[in-house]
């Protein structure tokens, strides 16, 4: 193990970031009672997840299947999820890992699928019940229960260890079940040399994965494909303009974080500029990538995994 640097998101935290020589992976310590504490804080990051839960739900009592897909698919994560999903059967039974407040697992419940979700945060849970039924718990799965598809959005870097999650899901799924999820990709800490990747600090966040750490550790379980791709232009441009602000910002607290001093997400101003702003900021951001005035990066959460199980 090497030290990559330290980072410090909030005043009264500060944390070493190792690299794995052999795997490539980077880490800090893991603090599982921190995840239900940003559900409760109305202002920390995951203040995003309510009101994506909220944006969802409209179109959930409509029934309106159409509107949720497409409200959804506006996530590239998402997307990866739904359009591989939409291609399986559709007596597939499904189960998500860390649903949060249900907003991904509303579109296959409209659709009329057997889904699951499932979460540590009662808070959230609670959220999800409240909003789109009888379809979530706190927690681990039914036991006895397999499924044709597991899949899980932004979660893989915030458990204790991936190794044992990832052979825990693979082992309840039926022969040849699917395994989707995406993962936060080291390369985007490289390429923009910094310990860890700005949009999620931890200790929500604890591990970065290299390309090639899955077939490393699963291929005996699984046949695995991995695809990374490209940051938004937009997405870079918010960065670069971002750099020397954050130097200049004085973070806040963790240990006051179910107070909501934490600050709010970057996602917050996200459906104003999907307006007709967006489009123009698109262009100027691809026309700067042209000109090498802004740099192509790696997306911090654009590593895309699948796994069939043997």
């Amino acid at each position: 193990m090497t030290s990559a640097g330290r980072v410090r998101p909030y005043t009264d935290y500060e944390a070493e970031v190792q690299e794995c020589a052999e795997c490539e992976c980077r880490f800090v310590d893991h603090d599982g009672a921190v995840y239900d504490l940003m559900h409760r804080a109305p202002s920390s990051s995951y203040a995003s997840h309510e009101r994506l839960a909220a944006d969802v739900s409209a179109a959930f009592r409509r029934g309106d299947v159409a509107g949720l897909r497409a409200e959804l698919s506006r996530s590239e994560k998402f997307r990866f999820i739904i359009d591989s999903i939409d291609a399986m059967s559709g007596a597939a039974r499904i189960l998500e890992m860390g649903c949060s407040k249900g907003y991904l697992g509303a579109y296959f419940i409209a659709a009329g699928r057997d889904y699951t979700g499932v979460d540590v945060s009662a808070t959230a849970i609670d959220v999800a019940t409240r909003l789109f039924g009888q379809h979530f718990m706190v927690g681990e799965p039914r036991e006895g229960l397999s499924y044709d598809v597991i899949y899980h959005v932004g979660t893989i870097g915030c458990v204790e260890s991936p190794i044992r999650f990832t052979r825990a899901l693979l082992s309840r799924l039926r022969p040849r079940g699917t395994l989707l999820f995406n993962a936060p990709n080291v390369a985007a800490a490289r390429e923009r040399k910094t310990a860890w990747i700005p949009a999620t600090p931890p200790p929500d966040l604890v591990t970065l994965f290299s390309e090639r750490f899955w077939e490393a550790q699963f291929s005996d379980a699984a046949l695995v494909r991995v695809t990374c791709v490209r940051a938004d232009p937009i997405d870079v441009l918010r960065w670069r303009l971002a750099v020397g602000r954050r130097a200049s910002e004085r973070p806040a607290r963790l240990s006051v974080l179910g107070e909501g001093v934490i600050p709010p997400s970057r996602t917050s101003s996200k459906k104003a500029v999907r307006s007709t702003v967006r489009p123009a900021v698109a262009g100027l951001a691809r026309t700067l990538q042209r000109l090498h005035a802004l740099p192509q990066l790696t997306s911090e959460f654009g590593m895309y995994v699948t796994m069939i199980k043997r």
